[in-house]
């Protein structure tokens, strides 16, 4: 990373969110919030692969509170959205880099979520805003969104079954942790009913 580094953090764009790079025992290294576009920016050089952690906020599209965790790696990818986020699960279930973890993803794409990711535009998922792009027609970008979007309603739709219809951050983070660890150990398409039971 270079000094005054960031990037964004999107489901839609998620403002006054917190943001913090993590060394790698987890340890805060530096912190900022998000401004009305989702943006944030680092005041500190970040180590190489730092991974980054952001929490709360408000989706600025749905004006809702944002309940979750998501993640992303200072090295890879400026945009920190649901891909990022499984991503950084699946590296962590396969002790695997980031970027093995993400070929994956890309490569089980079509089979896991029914929407298929071009390796050759992962800069589309990693560095930009493609909920905009999408807005704009982009292809990459839609197909991006479209997984997003999957990501997020199936650990909501989880966590509101486990949890009676509330959705609460422990039960939401854990539904995305508990499909990583379903497509680290299964080839063909996720169950959102074993998710369900690994929770």
């Amino acid at each position: 990373g270079a000094a005054g580094s960031g990037g964004q953090v999107i489901d839609g764009p998620i403002k006054d969110c917190n943001v913090q790079a993590l060394d790698g025992n987890d340890n805060v290294i530096a912190q900022t919030t998000t401004n009305a576009l989702g943006k944030y920016t680092f005041s500190t050089i970040l180590p190489e692969g730092s991974t980054i952690k952001a929490f709360g906020g408000t989706d600025a599209i749905t004006n809702l509170a944002y309940t979750g965790t998501l993640f992303g790696n200072s090295s890879f990818t400026k945009t920190i959205s649901p891909i990022s986020t499984f991503t950084e699960l699946l590296r962590k279930e396969r002790s695997i880099t980031f970027e093995a973890a993400l070929t994956n993803v890309i490569a089980s794409s079509s089979a896991f979520f029914g929407e298929e990711l071009s390796e050759a535009k992962k800069d589309v998922y990693l560095n930009q805003d493609y909920v905009e792009k999408a807005l704009g027609g982009d292809d990459a970008a839609l197909a991006a969104y479209t997984i997003g979007t999957f990501l997020e309603g199936s650990t909501e739709m989880i966590c509101g079954y486990e949890e009676a219809g509330s959705v609460t951050t422990a039960k939401k983070d854990a539904a995305y942790l508990s499909m990583a660890k379903q497509m680290a150990t299964f080839t063909s398409s996720l169950n959102l009913g074993e998710c369900l039971k690994d929770i």
